[in-house]
Order: C-alpha cells, then sequence, then structure tokens
C-alpha cells in the first residue's frame, strides 16, 4: 500500500548499486512480454484498467510466490511484501540501493513501493503509483496511451527529437534509441525530477529536460526531426489546462492546439509529428477544419494522419440534467455551449507536404498490434 505521505521524487545512487538492481528486473523478465503474460492481458497497454478491475490480483501474486508475480505486486500494485519474498528477487545489495532511490521503503517485516515502474520496451520507466498518494500534480503513470503512441511514433535514424508535455520521459527516452540529441519539457517540477532520474535509470545520456510551457524552453533553431507529444487533452471544469496530466482546459484542446500551431516553426522539412491525444468532434466544426486554423490556415503545407477509434468519454454526463450531480450537470452544458457531439481517441500525424504534390488528408481507424520480444532494444550501459 502506499504511503499517506507526500512521496518525493526517486534519487540517483551509484552505477554499482543500480546494476544490482537492472540485473534482478532482467533476470526476472520484468519486461513487456513477461508483466502482459502473468497479468493474463493482451499487451501492456491494458495494465492500468487490469491493476483497478482486479485489486486482489496483487495478494495473489505474492500467494504464488514466484520472483515475477512479487515485482507485479511491488511496483505495479504497491502491495506490501514480507521481507522473505523480497529476498526472493533482490539480493541485500539490490534492496538497499531500491531503498536509496526512494523505490521502495522497509517498515519492519514488509517492503512497500511509493511509487509504480513500468515496463515498456527496453526500458524501466518510473511513475507516480496508480493510486492517490497526495501529490497535486501527478507524474502520469504508462496508461495506454503511452504504449499506443511507443508503437505508433515513426522509428529511424534522425537528428534531434522533441518530446512535449514529456511527465515520466518515456518517449524522449525512447527516441534517444534512434535519435543523436533529445530534448524533453514539461510545466511540471515534479515530472522534469522523474525524467531525469528514467534517464540515469536507464542508462541514457543524450536527452535533456527542460522546465517549461510546451516550446517555451527551446530554441526555434535549428529545428527537430521528430516531435511527441502525449498532452492534457481531457475537457474539464474542475482545472485548468495543463494544472494536472489530465486537463486540457475547458475545450480539451487548449494545449494540443498550442503544440500544432507550433509545428511548422519547429519541426524540420523531413520530420515527423505525432500527438495522442482526445478526438473532439463538434457540429459544424471538423478536426480537419480545426488543424488547419491551429496551423495558420495551412500555409506552409502539410500532409495529415488521423488515426482514431470511437470511445464512449464520461457516459455519465450525458444523462438527464435533473438527476446528475452539480459537476456532471455543468460538464454537460458546457459540451453543448461547445456544440460536442461525440469524442475519439487515437494519434495526429503531421509531416510537411513533399514540393510538387497535393496536400493530403487521411483518417483511418486505429489498429495495433502487440509487440514481440524480438523486437526489443537491447539496454545500452
Amino acid at each position: 500500500m502506499v504511503s499517506s505521505a507526500v512521496v518525493r521524487p526517486p534519487l540517483r545512487t551509484t552505477a554499482t548499486a543500480l546494476g544490482h538492481v537492472v540485473a534482478a528486473l532482467e533476470r526476472h523478465q520484468y519486461d513487456e512480454i513477461g508483466c502482459a503474460r502473468r497479468l493474463s492481458i493482451p499487451s501492456m497497454r491494458d495494465v492500468v484498467t487490469r491493476v483497478f478491475a482486479c485489486a486482489d490480483r496483487g495478494e495473489s501474486f505474492l500467494r504464488a510466490g514466484d520472483p515475477l508475480g512479487i515485482l507485479i505486486a511491488l511496483f505495479l500494485f504497491n502491495r506490501a511484501v514480507p521481507r522473505r519474498l523480497a529476498g526472493k528477487v533482490f539480493d541485500p545489495k539490490a534492496l538497499r540501493a531500491l531503498e536509496e532511490m526512494r523505490l521502495v521503503e522497509r517498515d519492519g517485516a514488509v517492503v512497500t513501493s511509493p511509487v509504480a515502474v513500468f515496463p515498456c520496451r527496453d526500458l524501466h520507466i518510473v511513475t507516480d503509483a496508480l493510486g492517490d498518494h497526495g501529490v497535486a500534480n501527478k507524474v502520469m503513470p504508462l496508461c495506454a496511451e503511452s504504449y499506443d503512441l511507443a508503437t505508433l511514433t515513426t522509428r529511424g535514424h534522425r537528428m534531434r527529437a522533441l518530446d512535449l508535455c514529456t511527465g515520466s520521459g518515456v518517449h524522449a527516452l525512447l527516441a534517444s534509441r534512434h535519435c543523436r540529441e533529445v530534448v524533453g519539457v514539461d510545466i511540471s517540477r515534479r515530472a522534469i525530477a522523474f525524467a531525469q532520474f528514467n534517464a540515469w535509470f536507464n542508462g541514457v545520456s543524450n536527452v535533456a529536460f527542460r522546465r517549461g510551457d510546451v516550446y517555451g524552453p527551446v530554441p526555434r533553431t535549428p529545428g527537430y526531426d521528430l516531435i511527441t507529444a502525449n498532452p492534457p487533452y481531457n475537457p474539464e471544469l474542475a482545472s485548468a489546462a495543463g494544472q494536472d496530466y489530465h486537463s486540457g482546459g475547458e475545450s480539451g484542446e487548449e494545449i494540443s492546439s498550442r503544440i500544432v500551431a507550433g509545428v511548422p516553426t519547429f519541426l524540420n522539412k523531413r520530420g515527423y509529428c505525432h500527438i495522442i491525444t482526445l478526438l473532439i468532434h463538434r457540429k459544424g466544426d471538423t478536426i480537419r477544419r480545426r488543424l488547419r486554423r491551429w496551423m495558420g490556415g495551412g500555409s506552409p503545407r502539410f500532409d495529415v494522419l488521423v488515426l482514431s477509434r470511437p470511445i464512449d468519454y464520461r457516459p455519465e454526463v450525458r444523462g438527464e440534467p435533473a438527476l446528475l450531480p452539480p459537476w456532471a450537470r455543468a460538464l454537460q452544458e458546457s459540451w453543448k455551449r461547445q456544440k460536442i457531439s461525440g469524442f475519439g481517441f487515437g494519434v495526429i500525424s503531421l509531416r510537411r507536404t513533399p514540393a510538387g504534390r497535393r496536400q493530403r488528408y487521411v483518417e483511418k481507424a486505429l489498429t495495433l498490434t502487440p509487440p514481440r520480444r524480438r523486437d526489443r532494444v537491447r539496454r545500452q550501459r
């Protein structure tokens, strides 16, 4: 169980101590494939749903007593693990290193983790835990969208990459595997602390994390060959845009629209931009029309690919107004004012239209294939 005290960001320790921890995680196959199989889910994109739906599963993993199950119970379900079981996974040096890094806490005969550790490709990403532990602006756990963007991002050797609303830094760190230089930006001081720790935890040295608002901390030149973003996108009344990792303001598009608006300035000639977001359908104002407007009317010209699937976002808000709680009734009225007719979820991909060819705008259904073990890139230290 996560402590009720506010959880402090993790800390670095020595490279030798880190090596003991990484060796244990790899030895027990605490990776995407291993965890998905042990959780009986198609892929790790379903992990958050599984944890919330099967809260008692963590206890069953402990009763089974296998090392991978113990790791899942500790770092995904945040269960208290008896010291004798923790000793089946980590030797004393590794356990001491985890304490130094603030990834575990020892309390008598049990060990707990105040954070979550998600495997993603060849990385292990530390975030705030899935439960509530008193943090006003949590570092976003790796939800389905995190794994979706990891899968759909264009990979290939590039010079420079920019990850906006970086959070834990996962997409910046993935880009570091195929880009020479990477910058991750987030307005949250806590997110930057976690992202910097994750770079060290995964042996990544070619990523710089900067605190600021969207493009604010980065220069316009020489530009970027890859831009990724997982911005806050929920249409909210309770919190302002960017106040937490999920609020995109009342429209839901306050941050996404600014990211799209900056693409013509910051994306290089042959670069790609991928933004994963809630796609909001409005009567009389198509997504295509809004994208064009955000980019200044279509000059310079861009090709657009929108991969999406319909979702039933907050169905409780669409009930009979007189029966709704005040917050839901206020949100319903807001949606009516904005002429919101429905929601989708997916990725907006942008690239400059090659000279001599007409612009392309394509909308397709979003489909994903779970990663295979041979798709993983080996960790480089």
